[in-house]
C-alpha cells in the first residue's frame, strides 16, 4: 500500500511511502528534492506497468508525475489551461490502454492515452 505526505521531506515538497503489512514496515519510496518536479502530491495510483502515478496538489504543482522502478521522477501530463486546478482520482482503463483522470477546475474527466500497459514501459 503506497500513501502521500504532501508536505513531508526535507524541502516540504513532498514524500510518497510504502506499508507492507506481512512485514509491518513502512519504506520511503521517493522524496521530492525539487519543488518543480513534484510539489505536494496528494493522489496516487498504480499504473498496469507498474509505476506509481501522483497528482500534485494545486497549491503549487499542477501536475501528474511519474516514479519509475528506480525511483526517478518524470512528468506525465501538465496542467497548460493556467486556472491553477489540480489533477485527481486517477485509474486506468481494464485493458491498461486508457488513464482517467479528473481536473477540479471546471470539473473535468479527461482520457489520456499511453503505453501503460506492462512491458512497454
Amino acid at each position: 500500500m503506497y500513501f502521500c505526505c504532501s508536505s513531508g521531506g526535507d524541502i516540504g515538497a513532498g514524500q510518497i511511502w510504502a506499508y507492507d503489512p506481512q512485514n509491518e514496515t513502512v519504506t520511503l519510496v521517493v522524496e521530492s528534492t525539487d519543488d518543480d518536479v513534484l510539489h505536494a502530491p496528494d493522489n496516487i495510483t498504480v499504473g498496469p506497468d507498474g509505476r506509481l502515478y501522483l497528482y500534485e496538489d494545486g497549491s503549487g504543482g499542477n501536475n501528474i508525475v511519474g516514479v519509475n522502478s528506480q525511483g526517478e521522477l518524470f512528468r506525465v501530463a501538465e496542467n497548460t489551461i493556467g486556472n491553477g486546478s489540480e489533477f485527481a482520482g486517477g485509474c486506468f482503463s481494464h485493458n491498461g490502454r486508457f488513464m482517467f483522470v479528473n481536473m477540479q477546475n471546471p470539473g473535468l474527466t479527461l482520457v489520456i492515452e499511453g503505453p501503460w500497459r506492462k512491458g512497454q514501459a
